[in-house]
Order: C-alpha cells, then structure tokens, then sequence
C-alpha cells in the first residue's frame, strides 16, 4: 500500500493550504487561492493509498470542504498517545525520531501576531471606555484601603509609549494576552472581538511555504517509528477502534451546536447576582472585604480564622470545604469560572 503524508493549514475558517509528502525529505505544499485543484485527490482516495494524518480532526475536516475523502488513513498523534510517548507533538516526535528541528508555528507567525496586537491596542484607544469600579483592598497592617483603578485608555497608552522608546518589558501580545489584562478583555472583546493571531498569509510567502511543507515530510518520518511500537505493544485494534471514532467526531465538530443566545443573556445576569451574593457572604464570614481570587487576601482571611495554608488552590481549599468561608469563596470562585468561560464567551463563538 502507497504511504503519503498530509496536512492542512486553514485560517478563519478558510483552506490556506494542503501539503503532502510521499518521500523522504520531500514537502509539496498547495495553496488554496490558487487557480489549480488539489492534484492528489485521486491518489488520497484510491484504495491502495494509506494517507498519514498528524491530528487528522483538524485535517480531514479540510479535506472534506474540497470534496476529498482518503480511502485510508491513519494517525500518529493517536499512535503516539496510544503508545504512550513523552509529548505527542509533531516536532516533539519529529526531533526525538529523526533528529529533526522544526520551527513552531506560533514563533513562524509571530511577526504577523505582534503587528497586529500592536494595532488591536491602537484601535482600544480609538474608543472611550468606562472607568473600572473601585477596589477595597488589604494593607499589609491588615486595614483597608480603596483603589482607583486607571482608565484603560491611559494604562495601554502608557504601554504604548513604553514600547515606542524600546522601554516595554512585555510584546504587545504578551502584554494583551497576560493574565493581569483579564479585565480589559472582559471588557474590550464583546465590542472589538478577540485579539486574531498571526497567521501564514500574513508573513513573507518562502517563510510559510517553508514552514508548511515540513510538516507532512516530518509525519512520514514519524509513522515508521509509531507504527513498530504500536505493532510491539500489540495495540493495532485499539488504534481501528480510535480511527473509528474520528469521523463521528469530525462531524460532529462541523455541525457545531445550537445556542440559544437569549438565555445566556439570561444566565449571565443570574450568575452576577449569584456571584455578587456570595461575596457579600465572604465579607460577611470574615468580617472584612476579600478578594476571592486574590491568593493574598484569602490567605489573611483563613489566617485571621485559625486557618493555616500553603496555597490557596482548588486542590488545597476542597479539602477545607466544611469551613464556611472556604465554600463561600469556592462558590465564588466556581460561578465566576463559569461566567468567564462559558456564560460570557460561548455567544461570542456564534457565527
């Protein structure tokens, strides 16, 4: 049986490219906006072909958009995972088989993806925005102060001038992205929508054709390697029973899920006044204003109770839940993951 290795690129929902490889050392990649069909079509779908995905989910469902079905295929992302290597990455796999090193795509895009953070946080101080709510905070003498907050304008034009003199600690992705800057996301993304990454159309064409190509060259690398250990451990119906499931999962990816926009809307005014509720319980637990997600402050709070901690995790205050402030501020903490992972950001996935 005939061995030939693909993968896809796509961006916003768009085939970017195809590329393949059927022998070693050799990437030829396709790009979508040009004028020519795929050309391996037939040979992805004859039956003596055996196509080599490295995460066929993200693949197949491209292939399917161009009216390609692969009459075989397998995958060395499920091989590695079944055989249980140390990382199931392509360039992980890549380098510790073949020696080879591979460039990932988040630092290939990278130029792309600063430019446009940079403009992303020109075009947020384009706009007025509110001032943050003040912020009752613990001094180290355990008294209370209140904090005003600075006017995101004033905060990212700060950044800005920063990064002009060569004086910023952080890129203007790293700098958006960072954890301290989730209230400006909040805040910002329902109106502007989130911060895009670079992508490969966006960099010099050598660079992304370079980048493309070596991924199906280092799959068909990878797969002889894979396919001996999964031989070895005597896993090969396993890994039928999991290429099974792949296309029921494909399917299901492509037709998504319906969302009832109103309700959320419902839910997350439920869900504030929930989380609202029990932070005046915290308060009134310990007798002072606490931030539940401050580890500081929550420690000052357990403390001022007789209770001792290393750390304030999930793992550690579960163990405590039988204490009333603990549950208060895990209920806390659990409805407003819930408001900032689902509630808040599932509509914004609509489209």
């Amino acid at each position: 049986m005939g061995l030939i290795a693909v993968d896809c690129e796509w961006e916003k929902h768009k085939t970017w490219s195809v590329q393949w490889s059927e022998r070693k050392g050799e990437g030829w990649v396709w790009l979508a906006q040009e004028d020519s069909p795929f050309s391996k079509k037939d040979v992805l779908e004859h039956p003596d072909t055996l196509t080599i995905f490295h995460n066929a989910l993200a693949d197949l469902p491209v292939l399917h958009r161009l009216g390609i079905h692969p009459s075989h295929y397998t995958d060395t992302m499920i091989m590695a995972y079944l055989v249980g290597t140390d990382g199931i990455g392509l360039k992980t796999l890549a380098y510790r088989f073949c020696g080879m090193e591979m460039q990932d795509y988040e630092d290939v895009v990278r130029p792309a993806t600063e430019r446009k953070a940079k403009e992303y946080i020109e075009n947020v101080l384009a706009l007025d925005w509110p001032n943050p709510d003040p912020v009752v905070e613990m001094k180290a003498d355990g008294t209370q102060h209140v904090k005003f907050g600075q006017n995101i304008k004033r905060r990212l034009g700060s950044y800005l001038k920063k990064l002009d003199k060569g004086e910023a600690k952080l890129t203007p992705y790293e700098y958006w992205s960072h954890k301290d800057r989730e209230a400006d996301r909040d805040m910002v993304e329902p109106v502007l929508g989130e911060l895009e990454p670079g992508y490969l159309s966006e960099i010099p064409l050598p660079d992304a054709i370079a980048y493309a190509g070596s991924d199906p060259d280092a799959t068909l690398r990878i797969y002889p390697y894979l396919r001996e250990m999964v031989e070895e451990l005597g896993l090969e119906d396993a890994l039928q029973r999991d290429l099974g499931c792949v296309e029921m999962v494909v399917d299901m990816m492509d037709n998504g899920m319906l969302l009832d926009l109103e309700h959320f809307k419902v839910l997350e005014k439920d869900f504030l006044i929930k989380r609202e509720g029990f932070l005046d319980q915290i308060e009134k637990l310990a007798g002072r204003y606490v931030n539940p997600n401050s580890h500081l402050q929550v420690r000052q709070a357990l403390g001022a109770q007789g209770i001792e901690v290393e750390d304030t995790s999930s793992d550690t205050l579960d163990k405590l839940r039988n204490i009333p402030l603990v549950k208060a501020i895990q209920d806390y903490r659990g409805i407003d993951k819930l408001l900032g992972t689902y509630v808040t950001k599932m509509p914004r996935m609509v489209y």
